[in-house]
């Protein structure tokens, strides 16, 4: 078995990166993992859900948290399309 390139990192690390978004899927320590990932990977942004029985993978509904530098805002559960929206209406909002 071989690692698998780190793309989103490597992406995150260029002179004229693009704005990054990052997704961390967390069973725990949701908003711990998130925010090093954010730091860790050179991120603009990141959004953490957690996964389990009511959430997440292969469910209809999901809650997320988007993070940034200077902001954190939860989308509570709602549907994946719902969630899509939301995010993309986030980052619009961006300025880059």
């Amino acid at each position: 078995m071989v690692k698998n390139p780190d793309i989103v990192a490597w992406v995150a690390g260029q002179s004229d990166k693009p704005f990054v978004v990052g997704f961390a899927a967390e069973t725990q320590n949701v908003l711990e993992y998130a925010k090093d990932k954010l730091k860790r990977k050179n991120l603009d942004m990141i959004c953490a859900n957690q996964v389990g029985e009511t959430q997440g993978f292969e469910q209809n509904d999901n809650a997320l948290t988007l993070i940034t530098a200077t902001d954190e805002v939860v989308q509570p559960l709602s549907s994946k399309k719902q969630q899509a929206i939301a995010l993309l209406s986030f980052i619009a909002q961006q300025s880059f």
